[in-house]
């Protein structure tokens, strides 16, 4: 296996939480090898059949079923035998480097993988520059305080895994959600801010992979969609306290990392 977008074939999503928290494990092959065929099998529901000896171990005949193809050293005796048992070894050890490499690489945050809070925040002053020049866009953000691109900012960066300015500064989600109440957004003005937003993104060159503008749409949407709710919403209206959304890299589990041959 050459490079992985967030999952091993045939693992479940669930495995990767496990073994983010066995990232501090100490990475001894054998220990690390079960560990990769207990999150096979998990993922296979249970379906793979395995040796739950190490390589060296002694163990006459191994079996090995992942995602549908058996990987199997029959001992056969005699040099064929040793052929198949030498195979079946130089298998797992590359299997096992895999799952150490999988195990010990670290996943950064969407903010991270964005180039941070100052890039984040180029990425909303730029488009905010472009906001009064916009037919759709400049009735609904007419008479904006001009720290608004800041606070912005501030709140999708906590989102997007950063520090929680926004929350001890500007009075977390439920601030954002007051913010909207009663401005009655258009579906076409939410789809023309989402629009704007990602030409911004291509001209300011934020990572264009698919990973991370996947999961930046799937925000866009989700976020977007929520403001012309709560717009549709009294201004009065009372917001009780919410917590902040957290956003992550979604169904890749992470930006594509080539492995480092």
């Amino acid at each position: 296996m050459s490079g992985f977008r967030g999952q091993v074939s045939g693992v479940n999503s669930e495995a990767r939480v496990r073994w983010d928290e066995r990232r501090q494990m100490k990475p001894d092959t054998c220990n690390l090898k079960r560990v990769f065929w207990d999150e096979v099998e998990r993922g296979l529901g249970g379906r793979s059949r395995r040796s739950r000896g190490c390589a060296g171990d002694g163990e006459s005949g191994m079996a090995r079923v992942v995602h549908g193809f058996d990987y199997s050293v029959k001992a056969t005796g005699g040099r064929k035998g040793e052929q198949d048992r030498d195979q079946g070894r130089r298998m797992e050890r590359e299997l096992c480097g895999d799952i150490i490499r999988v195990m010990t690489r670290e996943v950064p945050s969407l903010l991270e993988w964005l180039g941070g809070q100052d890039a984040l925040e180029a990425l909303i002053t730029r488009f905010y520059e472009k906001v009064p020049a916009d037919p759709m866009l400049q009735p609904l953000f007419a008479g904006m305080p001009a720290e608004h691109f800041k606070h912005v900012s501030a709140f999708i960066g906590e989102v997007f895994g950063g520090p929680s300015a926004y929350s001890e500064q500007h009075g977390g989600h439920a601030n954002m959600i007051r913010q909207h109440l009663g401005r009655h957004i258009t579906d076409a003005q939410r789809k023309r801010w989402v629009e704007l937003l990602v030409e911004t993104a291509d001209e300011m060159g934020v990572p264009a992979d698919p990973e991370f503008r996947s999961a930046l749409m799937a925000y866009l949407e989700w976020g977007s969609r929520l403001a012309v709710i709560n717009s549709g919403q009294p201004k009065d209206m009372k917001v009780d306290p919410a917590p902040m959304p957290k956003w992550g890299w979604g169904v890749p589990g992470g930006p594509y990392q080539p492995d480092s041959e």
